[in-house]
This record gives structure tokens, sequence and C-alpha cells, in this order.
């Protein structure tokens, strides 16, 4: 019997507190008016018709600043950054909208808590990985929603009870995940980069590059039956088996036009314009992910279940260059 994912997927008090919306879901509006204006950027509107935001002038600043670098100090060009933009803003939708959906949901349940994360989770891992599979692989078909859920807990299944791969000196293992020391210094909570490990292990599943040839973890006997709430797994059944979760996952989610044109995605947005320009290597990526990170975390202007939809977005850019980079024919020059 499959391990229950709400226990596997969030250990920990750290994953507890993600995903939450601890916060109202409205901000005030910042008062914000810039001393000068931005130069035109990937919005393709004149600077005046930009939101009032602080939060997203901070942001153009940084990317200003780091695109100046790039044209003086970059000499190679990598196309495989186009396909990891996939899995960077399929992440991001992905957690979004799985959240909301497990939050309706949980709603019924009494527990839009742990609807948000498992949906967020589920979401931005599965839409993650299949956006940039079918990016790299353009002559495929979408794999099947059953399948993605079969990966899932094929791979929820080798987590262990701290969410750590069981098999974690595998060689190959290795080539799918960055270095533990390279994380340490990343501003993420443990949650998003969770996630980060998770969809770079369903994206390697989908490309045949980590056949499931192993014995998943399991408990004994001994240990006893796990204490959870009855409903939970009926909560986790009621998101997976939902008519919303099986069109996001199958590809045929209509994304609405007022969510493509929110702050959060404003901010997403941004980071994809300067990820295509502005990194080399994985150290690069660290870096940007760690500006971004100081500036949204200390913002108002987004609401904590926002902060952790971009948090998820951000992890995966971490992950999915690391994946990319290392596949032989990642067309660096």
């Amino acid at each position: 019997m499959k391990k229950k994912l709400f226990r596997t997927v969030v250990a920990g008090a750290t994953i507890l507190l993600s995903l939450t919306g601890c916060r109202p879901e409205t901000t005030d509006e910042v008062p914000f008016h810039p001393k000068e204006e931005p130069q035109l950027s990937i919005f393709g509107q004149d600077p005046q018709d930009w939101p009032n935001s602080e939060l997203l002038w901070n942001l153009q600043q940084i990317n200003q600043e780091l695109k100046s670098e790039t044209m003086l100090t970059k000499s190679f060009c990598s196309n495989f950054l186009n396909i990891a933009k996939e899995d960077i803003v399929g992440a991001y939708q992905g957690g979004r909208v799985g959240s909301q959906i497990g939050r309706t949901i949980g709603n019924w349940f009494g527990n839009s808590l742990a609807g948000a994360i498992i949906g967020g989770i589920l979401g931005g891992v599965g839409y993650g990985a299949l956006q940039s599979y079918l990016a790299a692989n353009q002559d495929e078909p979408t794999p099947a929603y059953e399948d993605i859920l079969d990966i899932y807990d094929e791979i929820v299944n080798c987590l262990d009870e701290e969410g750590d791969w069981v098999e974690i000196d595998s060689v190959e293992y290795q080539s799918i995940v960055p270095n533990e020391a390279l994380l340490e210094h990343v501003q993420l909570n443990q949650t998003a980069l969770r996630v980060g490990l998770m969809h770079n292990l369903m994206l390697a599943t989908m490309d045949s590059r980590l056949p499931w040839n192993r014995t998943p973890s399991t408990r004994s006997d001994e240990e006893g039956p796990i204490d959870e709430p009855e409903d939970t797994e009926e909560l986790e059944e009621a998101i997976r088996n939902s008519n919303e979760m099986a069109m996001l996952l199958g590809n045929n989610y209509v994304f609405s036009d007022e969510a493509e044109e929110s702050l959060s995605t404003m901010v997403m947005d941004l980071f994809d314009e300067v990820f295509l320009l502005y990194p080399t290597n994985l150290d690069d990526v660290v870096f940007i992910v760690n500006r971004y990170m100081e500036i949204v975390d200390n913002s108002n202007e987004l609401t904590d279940d926002e902060k952790d939809w971009i948090r998820m977005g951000l992890a995966v850019s971490i992950y999915s260059f690391h994946y990319w980079w290392e596949q032989p024919d990642n067309n660096a020059e």
C-alpha cells in the first residue's frame, strides 16, 4: 500500500508553515512613485502604464544591473535555458492553480490548509515537469494524467519521512539533483526546495532517465499505524480526482487573464527575463534567486500564498538549470 502523500510530502514544521496564506488574501496598495522611468521591459508597455509597485521597480533595477553586466561578460548562449524557462513558468502556474484547487476542495473537508499544501505541491511538481518535457520533446504526446499521478506516487514512496531521497548515493541521482552544498546557500525554504527535487525526479522519469527499478521505502508492521485524520486521505483523493487537477496536469487548463496579469505573475515575468540572459552556471542562478527573494520576502505587496508560488518557480529554476545542463546535448556553447 502506498504511503499517504500528505504525511510524506508535508513532513516537518517548515512545510506546515508554507503554502498557508497566513495573512489575508488582500494587501494594501503601496503609495510608491518612482523618481525616474524604468527602461521598457518584457511587459511591452509604456513605463507610465506599469502598476504603481515598489516591488516591480526594485526587481526591474536588479534586471537592468544584471543585463548591463551580461553585455560585458557573457561569452556563451544556452538554448536549454528556453526549455528550463518552461519549467519555471509551469512550476509557478501549477503551484498557484494547484493550491487554489486544493484550498477550495479542502474547504469542503474543513481543512483548507491541507488542501492547499497537497494541491500546490502536486500542481507545481507535475505541471512544471510536464511543460519542460513537452518543450524538449515536441514530437511526443502529452503524458496521460494517470501516468503523471503514478510517477508522483513513485517519487513520494522513495522519499523518507524527512523528505530526503532514500538512494542519496545513487550516481544517477547526483546527475539529476544539484549539490547539497550549493543548496545550503539558497534563500528558499525546505518546501520550495522539495518541490524542486520532486520536479527533477518527475522530469527524469518522463525522460526515461530515471527508470523505476527500485524498491520503495515502506514502513514495517512493527511501526504501527500512522496517526492521521481520516479525512486527509479522502481529501487527497478528492484533489487528485478533481476535474480541475486533471485538466491542469492533462495540459488542458485555461488560465484566467486576471491571474496572468497579477503582480506575482509580473514578478515571474521579470525573473524569466533575467534568467534567459544572465546565468552562465548554476552559481549565477542561485545568485539571481537570492537577489529576488531578498526583495520578495520583504515585500508587503504580496500575500503569503503568492510568495510561496514564486518560491516554487524560483526553486525549480535552480533544479531545472542543473538538470538540463547535465544533459549531454544541452547545446551550451
